[in-house]
């Protein structure tokens, strides 16, 4: 059941971040129509790169996290669904060039936000 609801949750942030993209992205000057870059930060699985770039056709989706085996999972995801070829997944530490992205997302759960403010 928790499981479940957390499901329905990212769904509906996922959502919510694509409805906002095309808004942000169809009032910069014709950026939607254009190849958008949008980066992930601690990506994860990259679902969420996967569904902003499923919406966004022209769209490339660049994951980063710190995660090796994460990170293969998700380039292994990638390629099954046939998106390896727009969207691509890295191993980074905190220095990384976004001055290419249009839209940069970071979701962080609070205790993760501790750790971070920690170091």
């Amino acid at each position: 059941m928790e499981k479940r609801r957390g499901q329905a949750t990212r769904q509906l942030q996922t959502t919510a971040l694509i409805e906002s993209l095309r808004e942000h992205w169809e009032s910069t000057d014709g950026a939607s129509r254009q190849e958008p870059i949008f980066v992930d930060l601690l990506c994860g699985d990259g679902q969420v790169v996967f569904d902003v770039c499923e919406a966004f056709p022209k769209c490339r989706g660049l994951g980063l996290d710190l995660d090796l085996p994460t990170v293969v999972a998700a380039q292994a995801k990638a390629k099954f669904l046939g998106l390896d070829f727009r969207c691509q997944f890295r191993v980074r530490s905190r220095q990384a060039d976004l001055s290419a992205a249009s839209a940069v997302f970071l979701d962080m759960s609070p205790a993760q936000l501790d750790m971070a403010s920690q170091e």
